[in-house]
């Protein structure tokens, strides 16, 4: 059996500095104020694409006038009725849906 040869061990240097590592980790993303933000770089590609998917306004192209003034109307006036039963049916069915999806 090989003796062991502790010596070895303790002269070698780790291939990565750990103390130094995670010290420039924690620099790394630090404001001015001393919080941590994140980082995100878009290549130009990337960009090009997200604002051809935006298009000129996209928060304009999904709302639907005619329903919202509908909708205010009615509940400024107070002739808003909820309707519980279908809101339980559709939350029924939702949960149904998620643990059908979870199974599969």
């Amino acid at each position: 059996m090989d003796e062991l040869n502790p010596t070895s061990k303790i002269l070698r240097k780790p291939a990565v500095d750990r103390a130094a590592a995670k010290t420039a980790r924690a620099d790394q993303g630090k404001t001015q104020s001393g919080g941590v933000t994140d980082r995100v770089t878009l290549s130009s590609a990337s960009r090009a694409e997200a604002t051809k998917a935006e298009g000129p306004e996209p928060a304009a192209r999904d709302i639907r006038l005619d329903l919202v003034k509908k909708f205010r109307s009615v509940l400024q006036d107070g002739s808003y009725v909820v309707k519980a039963n279908e809101i339980a049916d559709k939350i029924v069915q939702k949960i149904g849906e998620d643990k059908n999806q979870n199974v599969l």
